[in-house]
């Protein structure tokens, strides 16, 4: 029998994996646990976080890990967000900065100083982590 997955459970999921969490469902009670992924937290205190950490250890098995956006797709989904943009100027502006020698610091200055991108952007990047998230639960024979 599949796994069914509530919108407000892949909401919160997409929102957890979009702040560098660590993410895991268990498969037969539906609960949700999530923890700083060490890598893009370099203050994490496994300490602070032990009763989390070991109830996914204890019960690994049970529990589908949610995976994050590496530094790659993350620089193609904001090159796909620069590409939509309607104004020729600031798409072009947008498409330089992504090929700057630091182009997510090159990106997030940009994104400040353009009115209404910032806006733009996080919505943006809100759906595509859910969409992030439903392509997970595809590939693992999970339905919402």
């Amino acid at each position: 029998m599949p796994i069914s997955i509530k919108t407000d459970i892949i909401l919160q999921i997409a929102g957890e994996l979009e702040t560098g969490m660590l993410v895991f469902f268990h498969k037969d009670t539906g609960d949700l646990v999530y923890y700083p992924d060490e890598s893009n937290h370099p203050y994490f205190e496994p300490l602070e976080w032990r009763k989390e950490i070991n109830k996914v250890k204890k019960d690994s098995k049970k529990y589908l890990k949610f995976e994050t956006m590496d530094a790659g797709q993350t620089i193609r989904m904001m090159n796909n967000f620069a590409g939509d943009i309607a104004h020729q100027t600031t798409r072009k502006n947008f498409e330089v900065a992504l090929n700057h020698r630091k182009p997510f610091q090159a990106f997030k200055q940009l994104l400040q100083q353009t009115p209404g991108m910032q806006q733009s952007w996080y919505q943006y990047k809100t759906a595509r982590y859910i969409q992030w998230v439903l392509d997970q639960l595809k590939a693992h024979n999970l339905e919402q």
